[in-house]
């Protein structure tokens, strides 16, 4: 079991291009099953990229369990963050 980090944690869904449908129904889509979503703008070398964050919790293995389930249930290659404020 992982300690309780300083700041929160988060599963963040892999990056996505700047496609305006895409970029916005995706979240939509995960706010009405996980909270919170956010998206964030992610200025690569390769041009912008929206990176989706899902959910905000106390542990590392909390995260983790969230991000096996964004795998398993939506088919998203996911990983763990952690938030900073």
């Amino acid at each position: 079991m992982t300690a309780a980090p300083s700041s929160p944690i988060a599963s963040s869904i892999s990056r996505f291009p700047p496609r305006r449908p895409f970029r916005w129904s995706v979240p939509a889509q995960l706010a009405a099953r996980y909270s919170p979503v956010t998206i964030m703008v992610y200025d690569s070398p390769s041009g912008i990229f929206y990176r989706v964050r899902v959910g905000r919790l106390p542990t590392e293995d909390a995260a983790r369990q969230l991000a096996d389930q964004l795998r398993a249930n939506e088919q998203f290659t996911t990983f763990v963050v952690r938030l900073d404020n």
